[in-house]
């Protein structure tokens, strides 16, 4: 059966790099990926998810190359692309205007030193969002990926910066005068990420040390609410097993239980 646990939220430990401010490591980063890091460009990082089934994993090439062509247009910006590492064989000699993040390099390095993150429906927004800065999701096939994978969550639901066509993806990532996270976006952080300042992993050794009266993190309180909670640790990916759970959840009764993923 289930027990009953406090539950400690510390954050994730891997993005505390992404949250060092040191200069220092910037540059060293900069130079991995091949960038000179005397140049004063913005650094805007493309990202895109992979597409398919979990059968028959692949890329849009098509569309990111298009996206690229009209990134690289951009002035006063360096472009980096990195696919997401199951559509990788995708690229192969695939010529992109964009520098292509060396395989060596990790992908949270790059976020670190990223001024600008593009990307669509992946989870790489969500550990984007503590650095407050500009995140634009850039997703022009929504209804077909939504129908062929499924959403968690809006794009827009989590930022406001959503370009479904070239030009509009053009004109925000263009934008260098850009004001900072609006009210959306603040909403954002403080729901998913509110614990991501750079000290998860210290906060995470702590509790594995035993010192819990140093943990600068929340306990999770059910408070009034009596359910009974049933909780799943699976990746959701859309199988047998997602189909299972679903079924169960349409079909509990949500006054008797809680379903926590």
């Amino acid at each position: 059966g289930l027990g009953t646990c406090d539950v400690v939220v510390g954050g994730s430990p891997r993005l505390d790099r992404v949250m060092d401010s040191d200069s220092v490591g910037r540059v060293e980063i900069l130079r991995r990926i091949g960038i000179d890091p005397a140049m004063t460009s913005r650094v805007i990082f493309y990202a895109p998810t992979w597409r398919g089934s979990n059968d028959e994993r692949s890329m849009d090439i098509g569309g990111a190359r298009e996206a690229l062509d009209a990134l690289s247009t951009l002035p006063d910006a360096t472009i980096l692309f990195r696919a997401h590492h199951l559509a990788e064989a995708s690229l192969v000699g695939v010529d992109l205007k964009a520098v292509v993040v060396p395989p060596e390099v990790d992908t949270y390095d790059v976020l670190r030193v990223a001024d600008v993150l593009i990307t669509d429906y992946s989870s790489l927004l969500f550990d984007f969002l503590p650095t407050h800065r500009r995140a634009i999701c850039y997703t022009p096939d929504i209804k077909s990926y939504a129908a062929e994978r499924g959403l968690y969550i809006e794009p827009g639901d989590v930022v406001s910066d959503v370009a479904t066509d070239l030009a509009t993806l053009v004109e925000m990532a263009g934008d260098s005068e850009w004001s900072g996270p609006d009210d959306k976006y603040l909403r954002s952080v403080a729901k998913f990420s509110s614990f991501e300042e750079g000290s998860a992993a210290t906060r995470c050794l702590d509790l594995m040390a035993g010192e819990l009266d140093t943990l600068h993190a929340k306990t999770t309180t059910m408070g009034s609410d009596t359910r009974k909670t049933v909780v799943l640790f699976e990746s959701m990916l859309p199988n047998g097993i997602f189909s299972a759970f679903r079924n169960l959840v349409t079909s509990a009764a949500s006054a008797q239980y809680r379903f926590v993923l």
